[in-house]
């Protein structure tokens, strides 16, 4: 049954109903994704700051989805997108790798401000 969500109270109560009709308690599904009891009960009430990442992990380990309607023309536009940031994740990565184990600039002095 595909249900539309529009504000996260609405996606909060479906977790729950969800998590409920499958008999997992909260700490259970925390501790099986890695969130904290917290995090799923602020989803589960519709708190709109939760991280759409972990957001993803509960529904995906409750057995849901999510899907966008986007239209066609998204879609010439999406491969280029992907591109752009398959680009801009390998840039951040050979930067980060090479910064390893080392300050960042303005810590390198060696300096200790006298606060």
């Amino acid at each position: 049954m595909q249900l539309r969500i529009n504000f996260a109270g609405e996606l909060g109560a479906l977790v729950r109903a969800t998590r409920k009709d499958s008999k997992i308690r909260l700490d259970d599904l925390a501790s099986l994704i890695g969130v904290s009891k917290q995090f799923v009960n602020d989803l589960e009430l519709g708190k709109e700051g939760v991280q759409l990442g972990k957001v993803l992990q509960v529904l995906d380990e409750l057995g849901l989805y999510v899907y966008v309607d986007a239209p066609k023309s998204s879609f010439q536009q999406l491969e280029r997108s992907k591109a752009l940031i398959a680009r801009t994740n390998a840039r951040r990565s050979i930067r980060e790798s090479k910064n390893d184990g080392r300050l960042p600039l303005g810590q390198r002095s060696g300096r200790k401000d006298a606060g």
